[in-house]
């Protein structure tokens, strides 16, 4: 087959068919997008209905982005080798009906599994949109579909916690995954229809070892770093995990040396550049994903916020990244990636930290300014994070190099999740002992208060105060609020030395810029 028989062949025969599978990519990576803010939201919700743990809660989240990275480093080679369209229909279709698990959920095991199969619907389909789109449109348009398919991104990410909160707040947490089969059976007859079958490439080598080796590592370190406000460092539900976990990194790394094709080559490694680029990734979407997960829940328990309420204090965060993206792209083409790289880093340090005025002043503005710093602060830094990281390989490498960032940049969250989560749990827990045991002195009542805060390891504010002696239970109610806010400002305080730590690794960046060619919008790293 000739090289014009090929494209004539993966085309589609008009603009109408081309426009309906632009349509398609849009609507499933929408589906992901929302996903991950829509989720956040109704985490409260889902752990009062299903009667669930707080580290439950953390692995209703990890689930989904362990899964992701699982399968995201491979998901290219994957659809290389058998076709993008065909990895596009599974994943959406596997999607939808992960969804629907997912809502139909009645237990916290359930769907920590339901959301795991999620997040392999998800990785399959995310990474073919872009590849679908160049391959439907002609490079002299697909600058302009690209831009599309980057705005709809944004704006889907903005809408998400919205629609999030009404349907939790209007027919309960389970319509934020309902919503996905309607937009999956579209996009999935959308891409029948329209998305024309490629060329496979079955010589494409796949490095299964390689990713279980990855995902099996952050796994270990996951499960240990969650059980941390659960067991003491000594137990066996801990420091094992961080050492199976490090020893399955190092294997990972070392199997990564050894064979021809691996999913991390040696030749980035020794890229100084793009090493400094992903630890900038890694520690600033720690910092972000510190915020999206833990501001909602606690505007939603401490302060007592309607789930649509705390929705409408997160959107200036989706807005603000949509409507800089452009801009800040134009300027890092002047003035090269690393300023406003390290003005973005800064600027979320200062966001995270002043997230804990959400508890200190008890009004939901301070979270909506938070919100509104951590948007304009992202928006300095996406666009150019992604530029940076195109521009610091060769452009044989730029595909591998764009994919090892987006799955850099779920690890951070992944671990974000995991530690700050585990943080959080660990100083309320030694707040409320501190505050209770104060004002107790007979040892009958010391042994209910130690019930109580066991218990508070567990569940945070679900918490059965009527174990208490009556005398403590009007002081203890006050108290289990003074301790989550205490806990959550210290928290904050400290992911938002993560943010610094990415200012100093973009400060030892170079001032490259954007020569020529042009280079797509970084809105899926940002979600």
């Amino acid at each position: 087959m000739t090289v014009t028989d090929s494209q004539a062949r993966l085309a589609p025969p008009g603009k109408l068919q081309r426009g309906l599978a632009l349509a398609a990519t849009i609507i499933a990576s929408s589906m992901g997008f929302i996903d991950s803010t829509v989720v956040h939201i109704a985490l409260p919700d889902i752990q009062r209905d299903l009667d669930t743990s707080f580290a439950s809660l953390q692995w209703i989240a990890n689930s989904y982005l362990l899964a992701l990275c699982a399968l995201m480093v491979i998901s290219g080679a994957l659809g290389d080798r058998y076709g993008p369209r065909r990895l596009f229909i599974i994943g959406i279709a596997g999607f939808t009906l992960a969804s629907a698990a997912c809502a139909a959920a009645s237990s916290g095991p359930w769907l920590v599994a339901a959301r795991l199969l999620q997040g392999i619907g998800a990785a399959l389909m995310l990474p073919q949109s872009l590849s679908i789109i160049a391959r439907l449109y002609p490079p002299q348009q697909r600058g302009k579909a690209v831009g599309i398919w980057s705005m709809s991104a944004s704006a889907s990410a903005a809408a998400g916690p919205v629609l999030g909160g009404f349907l939790v707040d209007n027919g309960g947490w389970a319509y934020a995954f309902w919503v996905n089969l309607p937009l999956g059976v579209l996009a999935l007859l959308l891409t029948i229809y329209a998305v024309p079958r490629g060329n496979q490439r079955k010589d494409v080598p796949l490095d299964w070892p390689g990713s279980v080796l990855l995902v099996s590592g952050l796994g270990a370190f996951v499960f240990a770093t969650i059980n941390v406000s659960l067991y003491p460092l000594h137990a066996l539900q801990v420091w094992p995990g961080w050492i199976i976990g490090a020893l399955l990194l190092v294997g990972f790394f070392h199997w990564e040396r050894r064979i021809a094709q691996p999913i991390l080559p040696a030749r980035l490694l020794a890229n100084r550049e793009f090493v400094l680029l992903n630890l900038y990734c890694i520690t600033i979407f720690a910092s972000f994903a510190a915020m999206l997960f833990l501001v909602p829940y606690i505007m939603i328990t401490s302060l007592g916020l309607s789930a649509s309420q705390a929705a409408v204090n997160m959107l200036p965060l989706g807005v603000c990244i949509s409507l800089m993206a452009t801009p800040v792209g134009a300027w890092a083409d002047r003035a090269g990636y690393r300023t406003p790289m390290i003005y973005g880093a800064v600027g979320i340090a200062f966001a995270t930290a002043l997230s804990g005025l959400v508890v200190w002043l008890r009004t939901p503005w301070a979270g909506a300014f938070a919100m509104t710093l951590l948007g304009i602060s992202a928006g300095l830094m996406v666009t150019p994070l992604t530029t940076g990281v195109l521009n610091s390989v060769q452009t044989q490498d730029s595909g591998l190099a764009s994919g090892i960032n987006h799955a850099v940049s779920r690890i951070g969250n992944l671990i974000s999740v995991a530690i700050f989560g585990a943080a959080l749990a660990l100083r309320y827990q030694q707040h409320l002992s501190g505050s209770l045991v104060a004002n107790v002195a007979d040892e009958g009542s010391m042994h209910k208060i130690r019930e109580v805060i066991d218990d508070a390891a567990r569940s945070i504010t679900q918490i059965d105060l009527g174990a208490l002696p009556a005398h403590l239970r009007e002081p203890a109610s006050r108290t289990v609020i003074d301790a989550l806010d205490s806990a959550f400002i210290e928290v904050m305080l400290v992911a938002s030395l993560f943010a610094m730590l990415a200012a100093c690794s973009a400060l030892a960046l170079s001032q490259k810029r954007v020569q020529d060619g042009p280079l797509t919008q970084g809105s899926e790293t940002a979600q």
